[in-house]
This record gives structure tokens, C-alpha cells and sequence, in this order.
């Protein structure tokens, strides 16, 4: 039986939903699982935990993970309190669920004789940082690691010679409290919290009399008039509204940055649990969902091309089955499939 301790260096708040989602599968892949919660990170999901056989294991810690360098301090704090714990309690895995690409290298020296399974979330990409590069170099090979999409894997063991890499496919976090509607109310909606504004700045600016008829719906950092059917709001939103929207739309718009290479996008993955195909201004991005999931994703280059996709209303979703793949490929029963191999691998080696 393997003994695993899941623990996170960051405590993310935005990482709750998707945490939550995989101790639950972590849990239905092993028999012996413990969380450490600190600073009450956990608090409200005890009683779960209990329910499904999780052992809670609660610490405070004084400290922030903002700023350069007090949050590096928290953060090896975090990472120190785990190692005692993983050794005092005779821990056969750690999993931590996020970690921070400096501070990990500290990890050379406090997990020794542990194995350790990190997730990466934007770490890979911020390896275009060359001080982060030089401390990934050394400390890679001294964990395990795990990534959400095939693809990112490829890249950390051919670019970087990582020896340990395993994909556990990325939770959806849908759930049925959502609504799904049938009915359209926007041709296009763009809710990611850190939309391009220069980008929506275009889209203002190409959106004439020839689209009027076209209904878009933007979360806008800045505020905004509307022009005839493109609207835009700004601030929070709350969950169900979030999912009644995107549900409600014929495509969504994630006008994701250059930076975004080796890391998913939540607003993406969203869009395609609910079969709703997704445009893009990330070519990269685009051509690499779409090697594994063809037609789900489309590049445009600007605002016109934007407006020239909707009005041609060329995706097809009930003839693409890359929907229900990508669907199924991301399903709870897949990722207990994928934890069970991990640790059945970890064990054998």
C-alpha cells in the first residue's frame, strides 16, 4: 500500500476548484492518502475529506507568498514543514499540486531519499527566464514530473532531458449545479479575466455596420461603451453565470499571449468540456491542442479574422468527435486510470 502525502508549496486560491477535484482522484487511486492544509487552505472540505477516508493534516505558518522575497521565504517554509512531516510520518509519495520554479531548487536538499511529483502549471514556460533555467538544470531530475497535456511532457524530456514525466490529464471542473442551455445569446463570448486588451481595442475598431448583426460579449479590464452587439463587462462573475454564458455561446474567444506555450488555459479547457468550439490568437497554442484534438481550437490573426470566422460559422461541432474525445480523455474515470499508473510505476521503481 502506498502511504501519499499531497501537500501544496503555493495555496493558490484560484487552484482551489482544480486541487479539490484531484485529491478526490488521487483518493479513489489509493488507499492511504493524507492532505496537509495550512493556514486553513482546507478548512471548509474536512468533513469531505473524512467522508472519503482523507487524513487532514493541519498546520499554521506565519508569513505571505506576495512579495520577491517574503513569499519565497513562506513558500521554502511550506516546503521544509512538508519534508519533516513526509519523514516523520514514513510518507512513501509526496505530491505537491504547485509549486514555485525558484524556490524548488531548495527541494535538492530537504527531500532526499523522498520521492516527490511536482505539477507544473506555468513553470515550463517561465523557463524562457534564464536564472530560472540555471536552477531547473539542477534540480529537475530530482523530482517527478507531472503535467496536464501530452505535448508539455514531450517538451521537458526533449528539450531538457527530464527523465520522470507523466501526464495526468487536467480535471474539468463543470459540475452538474450548472445549467446548460440550449439556447444562444451571444454568437461569441470572451470571459477570460485577462483578455488582450489591446486586442478588444481592435475588435471595437473593426466591428462596423457589415457585423452588426453579430452579438460578443468581452470582460474588460477597462470600461467601455458598447457598439451595437458587442458588450463588455468588467469585474467578478460569479460561477453558474460563468458556465450560463459560456453554454449559451456559439464560439468562445480566448485571445491568449505569445507567452502562453506549455501551459493550459482554464477559459480554454472550460469552453471545451461543454463542446463549444474555441478561436484563438495564439497560433502555437491552437496547433497544439488541435495535433491531439483536431478542429476544436481556431487561429485568427486579428479582429476582422475574428469577425470573418463567426460570420462564416464554419465549425461543425456535432460532426466533430474531437469534442467527445477531449471530453472523455479528461474524465474523472481517466484520471483515477492515470494516478493508478503513476503510482504503480513510482512503487516499482
Amino acid at each position: 500500500m502506498t502511504k501519499i502525502l499531497i501537500t501544496d508549496f503555493l495555496f493558490v486560491d484560484a487552484h482551489r476548484a482544480v486541487n479539490l477535484n484531484l485529491i478526490r482522484q488521487i483518493a479513489n487511486a489509493s488507499d492511504k492518502v493524507s492532505v496537509l492544509s495550512v493556514n486553513n487552505y482546507y478548512s471548509g472540505n474536512k468533513d469531505e475529506f473524512v467522508h472519503q477516508g482523507i487524513s487532514v493534516i493541519e498546520k499554521q505558518r506565519p508569513g505571505t507568498r506576495f512579495g520577491k522575497f517574503k513569499g519565497k521565504l513562506h513558500i521554502m517554509n511550506i516546503m521544509k514543514l512538508t519534508s519533516e512531516i513526509a519523514k516523520k510520518e514514513h510518507f512513501d509519495v509526496v505530491v505537491s499540486l504547485a509549486y514555485d520554479s525558484v524556490a524548488a531548487i531548495l527541494g535538492k536538499f530537504l527531500f532526499h531519499n523522498l520521492k516527490v511529483c511536482l505539477f507544473n502549471h506555468k513553470n515550463i514556460d517561465e523557463l524562457t527566464n534564464p536564472v530560472v533555467r540555471a536552477l531547473f538544470n539542477l534540480y529537475k531530475n530530482n523530482y517527478i514530473h507531472i503535467v496536464f497535456e501530452k505535448r508539455f511532457g514531450d517538451y521537458l524530456k526533449s528539450k531538457y532531458k527530464v527523465k520522470d514525466v507523466y501526464e495526468i490529464p487536467h480535471p474539468l471542473i463543470v459540475n452538474s449545479t450548472v445549467v446548460i442551455k440550449d439556447s444562444t445569446e451571444y454568437d461569441c463570448v470572451a470571459l477570460c479575466n485577462s483578455n488582450d486588451e489591446n486586442m478588444l481595442d481592435s475588435l471595437v475598431d473593426a466591428y462596423d455596420s457589415n457585423n452588426e448583426k453579430i452579438t460578443i460579449l468581452a470582460r474588460s479590464k477597462k470600461r467601455r461603451e458598447n457598439k451595437g452587439g458587442l458588450s463588455f463587462f468588467k469585474g467578478f462573475i460569479e460561477y453558474e453565470k460563468y458556465y450560463s454564458l459560456l453554454s449559451s455561446s456559439r464560439f468562445v474567444f480566448v485571445p491568449l499571449p505569445e507567452s502562453y506555450k506549455y501551459r493550459l488555459s482554464a477559459s480554454v479547457y472550460d469552453a471545451l468540456a461543454l463542446r463549444k468550439p474555441v478561436i484563438t490568437t495564439n497560433k502555437f497554442y491552437a496547433d497544439g491542442l488541435n495535433s491531439q484534438f483536431p478542429g476544436v481550437c481556431k487561429y485568427v490573426s486579428g479582429a476582422k479574422d475574428l469577425l470573418d470566422l463567426i460570420n462564416a460559422d464554419d465549425i461543425c461541432v456535432e460532426k466533430n468527435n474531437s469534442f467527445d474525445s477531449f471530453v472523455e480523455q479528461h474524465s474523472a474515470e481517466y484520471i483515477k486510470f492515470s494516478f493508478e499508473k503513476l503510482f504503480d510505476n513510482i512503487k516499482k521503481n
